[in-house]
């Protein structure tokens, strides 16, 4: 698995407290342990933590922008880019409590989500 954080500054929108995660690729072995959905979460409390108001992230598929919207994040807009269609999604900072995910090894996303 490989995730990115990272300060972006993409539009005048964005350039004040902003954080933008790159990118998580999970190996299909351990697909069932949301470690991307968890490096998300993460992302969000860590914003929050250093006082970002949002954590931004783009993907090219329609169904992983589905899957971002579960973790709690908004599409934005979609962009054309070349032959590639951007789903662009932003979540609110906001601290969580990620203790549970650690202590019962069961990988449930605060707030009902999968």
């Amino acid at each position: 698995m490989c995730a990115m954080l990272v300060m972006r500054k993409a539009t005048a929108a964005d350039r004040r407290g902003t954080l933008y995660l790159n990118t998580t690729v999970t190996d299909p072995a351990y697909r069932d342990r949301k470690f991307g959905a968890l490096i998300a979460l993460w992302a969000v409390d860590q914003a929050a933590r250093r006082g970002a108001g949002w954590v931004r992230r783009d993907c090219l598929w329609p169904g992983l922008a589905a899957y971002y919207q579960q973790q709690g994040f908004t599409l934005v807009r979609e962009v054309e880019h070349g032959k590639y269609r951007h789903h662009m999604l932003a979540r609110r900072a906001e601290r969580i409590d990620l203790s549970t995910w650690f202590s019962t090894g069961t990988p449930s996303l605060p707030g009902g989500g999968r």
